[in-house]
């Protein structure tokens, strides 16, 4: 539950689906005090870096098809 003055309720009905606008906006604001932590994975089959939001130990290359690595990539780093 919102509420708007007369001033803030003109803007808010300018701006299209206004729930999902104020949702967005809060996870922002969450995002921003929280930072999601980003893991760093190194395949050196295709000697590619890739990128998860969490730690996982069962990561595996994305481009396996094409290195043919089948081996789990670690995490190598905790970017954020």
């Amino acid at each position: 539950m919102i509420s708007l003055d007369g001033e803030t309720l003109k803007i808010a009905e300018e701006i299209p689906n206004f729930s999902a606008w104020v949702r967005a906006q809060l996870m922002n604001l969450k995002d921003q005090q929280k930072p999601s932590k980003i893991w760093s994975y190194y395949c050196l089959g295709c000697d590619n870096e890739y990128f998860h939001k969490s730690e996982d130990h069962f990561f595996y290359c994305p481009n396996y098809h094409v290195c043919k690595n089948e081996k789990r990539l670690e995490p190598r780093a905790l970017i954020q």
